[in-house]
C-alpha cells in the first residue's frame, strides 16, 4: 500500500499467510481480525502496530505489521461475505 488509509482504533484483518508461516508467534492465521493501536512514524521499518486477540501470537499479542499485511475490516454494518478473506470464512463457526 503506498498511502497510510488507516487509524488508531480501527480494525484490519491479517492477509498475508507467508508471514504468518514464518512467523506465527508474531502474526496471526489470515482472517483474524486486530485493532491499531499505533501508526508508527514513516522512518520505521514497519508500518502499524496491531493488538491481535488474545492467545492468536505470543506474548502480549501486540505486534507490529507492514500496511500491505492488513486489510480495512468492514464496519458490522457493511459486512458481506464476498468482502471477507475466504480463510475468515471457514474458519467462522456455523
Amino acid at each position: 500500500m503506498s498511502e497510510n488509509i488507516f487509524q488508531i482504533g480501527d480494525e484490519v484483518v491479517f492477509v498475508d499467510s507467508h508471514e504468518h508461516k514464518f512467523g506465527p508467534q508474531y502474526y496471526p492465521k489470515v482472517g483474524t481480525v486486530g485493532t491499531i493501536v499505533e501508526v508508527l512514524p514513516t522512518s520505521s521499518v514497519l508500518d502499524l502496530r496491531i493488538q491481535w486477540p488474545k492467545g492468536s501470537t505470543s506474548g502480549n499479542d501486540k505486534w507490529a505489521v507492514l500496511y500491505d499485511w492488513v486489510e480495512p475490516f468492514p464496519d458490522q454494518g457493511e459486512i458481506e461475505k464476498s468482502d471477507l478473506p475466504i480463510s475468515f470464512l471457514l474458519d467462522a463457526e456455523v
